[in-house]
């Protein structure tokens, strides 16, 4: 038996790090999958935290302000890499994200589970 449920997603802004308008889309309902960093010739970003962030951080909306990119579609371990290393962008966001996220999806099943 097999089915896809929708992907359930939730954007997370980043003003209280004081970004205003820099928003993620983030996906709360996640499967888990089986990966494995590969032994030999490993690329920088195919870690298990690169790739984690690749599969929970969808998009990013970049405000006018900030830089012209306007929506990045990330969704791979290699995007979130490849922005962290980006010149300007702030690392403590990223962090600070999977932090909110964690947050986020927690409170998304205990409301879930006092509705049942």
């Amino acid at each position: 038996m097999g089915f896809t449920l929708p992907r359930l997603t939730t954007e997370i802004d980043c003003a209280d790090l004081g970004y205003p308008g820099l928003a993620f889309t983030c996906w709360l309902n996640i499967i888990p999958d089986n990966w494995e960093a590969p032994k030999e010739n490993r690329k920088a970003w195919e870690t298990p935290y690169y790739h984690a962030l690749g599969r929970i951080l969808l998009r990013l909306v970049v405000p006018p302000e900030m830089g012209d990119q306007g929506t990045l579609e990330l969704g791979t371990a290699e995007a979130i890499y490849h922005l962290e290393q980006s010149d300007g962008f702030d690392q403590q966001i990223l962090p600070w994200l999977f932090s909110r996220f964690r947050i986020l999806r927690d409170a998304r099943l205990e409301a879930e589970t006092k509705n049942s």
